[in-house]
C-alpha cells in the first residue's frame, strides 16, 4: 500500500496549507487550523512528521491512535491542529487517487448542494448597527438562519459593552424576516446561573440555538444550563473548542448539550469530527461543526456534512462579509439563495491561489 512519504507546509500570514506526497506520487491538500502558523508548522514538522511519515496513507485511524499514543505528553491544540492539516490532505489525496469527492469516502450521503446560516463574527457594532449588517447580509445572501454573538468573550457574566445582550437580541429580532432561524453564541462569558437566565430570555424572544453559554472547558457547567432548559425549544450547543475524544464521549454521553459543534479544524480533522458525529448520532443530538473561517476548514465541513445522510437543522456556518477561498484557492464558494454548492471534480474540488503560494513559507519533511 501506498505510504506517506512527503509533507510540506505552505504558511503565509494566518494560513496554512498541507501538501501530502505518498510513495506512488500521488498527492493531497489540506490545512491546519488559521492563526498562529508559526507554531503550528513546528509542531507539524519536528513532532507529528516523524510519525507519519512511512504510514499508510490509507489507515487514518491508526495513524490517529499512534499520534495519541506516541505524542500524550505533548497533547494540545497545536498536535490537533497539525493533525487536522495532515488528515484533511490525506482525505484528498484518496479521493483524488478514487477519481471522487472527499464526501463519497466520508459517508453514505450525497448532497451536492447544502444550506447555509449567516454567523456576525464580532461584538463591535451596537445593537443598531449589529441588526443593520445582518438585514444587509441577509438580504445579500438568502440565508435560512443568523447567528450574532452576545455576552463578552469569557466575560464573566460582563457584557462587551452594558445591557448589549439584551439590546442586539431586541433588535436583530426585529429586522428578522418570519421563517429565519435565529441563533447566538456567547463565547463562555456566563456562570451558569447568569446563562440560564439569559436562556430564558432568549427563548422568549424566538432564539434557537444558545452556543457555548459557559466556559468550554467547564462541562459540568454547561450541563447544569442544558439540564436547567430542557423544557425550552432552545438547544444548548457546544464542543468548538475541544479536541480530546474523551472530552467528546463524556458532552454526549450524558447529554450535556443538545447540539454538538466540533471544529475540524482544532479537533484534528476529518477522520475524528467523524468520530465525533457518530457519537453524537448514537446519543440523538445534533451535530453542526463550527466552521466560521473562509478558508478551507469550510469546504472541509462542506464535504462532511454533504456526506451525511441527515444534514443540520440549519445548516452550515457562513461568516457574513466574507468570501471562503479568496486569496487562498479557486473556485471562491459563495452562497446563492442561501446554499453552498460542492465544487466539481476529485479529492475537495479546489487549486490553491498563485498568489497564496507566491508568498507561502514552505518547509518539508521527508522520509
Amino acid at each position: 500500500m501506498p505510504t506517506i512519504q512527503r509533507i510540506e507546509t505552505l504558511a503565509h500570514l494566518r494560513q496554512c496549507l498541507v501538501r501530502v506526497t505518498d510513495s506512488d506520487g500521488a498527492t493531497g491538500l489540506g490545512q491546519t487550523a488559521p492563526k498562529l502558523t508559526d507554531a503550528t508548522v513546528a509542531v507539524m514538522h519536528d513532532l507529528l512528521a516523524p510519525l507519519a511519515l512511512g504510514h499508510d496513507v490509507d489507515d487514518l485511524e491508526e495513524l490517529d491512535e499512534l499520534v495519541w499514543q506516541k505524542a500524550y505528553k505533548f497533547t494540545g491544540t497545536f498536535l490537533y491542529r497539525a493533525l487536522g492539516g495532515l488528515d484533511t490532505a490525506l482525505w484528498d489525496l484518496r479521493a483524488r487517487r478514487a477519481g471522487v469527492p472527499v464526501r463519497d469516502l466520508l459517508g453514505p450521503g450525497r448532497h451536492d448542494t447544502l444550506g447555509v446560516y449567516g454567523s456576525s463574527m464580532g461584538r463591535e457594532r451596537s445593537a443598531e448597527q449589529e441588526a443593520r449588517f445582518v438585514e444587509q447580509w441577509l438580504d445579500c445572501l438568502g440565508c435560512g438562519a443568523v447567528k450574532v454573538k452576545i455576552a463578552g468573550r469569557r466575560g464573566r457574566d460582563v457584557d462587551e459593552s452594558p445591557g448589549r445582550t439584551e439590546a442586539v437580541v431586541r433588535a436583530v429580532r426585529e429586522v428578522l424576516p418570519d421563517g429565519v432561524g435565529f441563533l447566538v453564541d456567547a463565547n463562555g462569558g456566563y456562570s451558569p446561573e447568569r446563562a440560564i437566565e439569559v436562556g430564558r430570555f432568549l427563548d422568549d424572544h424566538g432564539v434557537c440555538h444558545f452556543e457555548e453559554p459557559c466556559p468550554y472547558e467547564e462541562l459540568d457547567q454547561t450541563g447544569r444550563v442544558t439540564a436547567s432548559l430542557a423544557e425550552l425549544p432552545i438547544q444548548v450547543a457546544g464542543g468548538e473548542q475541544d479536541y480530546l475524544m474523551p472530552g467528546f464521549k463524556r458532552m454526549t454521553r450524558q447529554r450535556l448539550v443538545d447540539v454538538v459543534q466540533c471544529d475540524v479544524g482544532y479537533c484534528g480533522g476529518l477522520t475524528r469530527a467523524r468520530r465525533v458525529g457518530a457519537m453524537a448520532d448514537a446519543h440523538r443530538l445534533g451535530f453542526m461543526p463550527h466552521s466560521p473561517n473562509p478558508s478551507m476548514i469550510f469546504l472541509f465541513t462542506l464535504h462532511l456534512m454533504a456526506s451525511r445522510e441527515a444534514v443540520s437543522l440549519h445548516g452550515l456556518e457562513y461568516s457574513l462579509g466574507r468570501e471562503v477561498g479568496a486569496g487562498l484557492f479557486t473556485p471562491i464558494l459563495t452562497p446563492v439563495d442561501g446554499r453552498v454548492t460542492l465544487p466539481p471534480g476529485a479529492g475537495f474540488g479546489v487549486t490553491p491561489d498563485p498568489a497564496f503560494l507566491e508568498h507561502a513559507q514552505s518547509r518539508v519533511s521527508s522520509a
